[in-house]
């Protein structure tokens, strides 16, 4: 527990710092929530970045074993066959 207070004083600091809320909660388990003071929306740019590396993913695997099946892939980068065939059809698009 001699960490835990100190992380606390630290991540109080850093959120005051960036003019966030934060607080703390205890009980069998510990809860820290921060509120951030970000207004713009973040979620198209993190789809992107998401995908870009999915894409990179899949085409690396590919390219070290041209015989990966959609299964095996999804498998090996914890998304489902099907994730892995948009993204298939997404690249060939978009190189084509």
């Amino acid at each position: 527990m001699e960490k835990a207070g100190t992380g606390i004083k630290r991540i109080t600091e850093s959120c005051k710092k960036n003019n966030n809320k934060v607080s703390f909660g205890f009980s069998d388990a510990f809860l820290v929530t921060i509120n951030t003071n970000i207004k713009e929306d973040v979620t198209e740019n993190v789809k992107e970045d998401v995908t870009e590396t999915r894409s990179d993913l899949i085409l690396a695997l590919i390219r070290n074993n041209k015989k990966f099946t959609t299964s095996e892939i999804g498998q090996k980068i914890n998304i489902s066959r099907r994730t892995v065939a948009r993204e298939i059809d997404a690249l060939n698009l978009h190189y084509s």
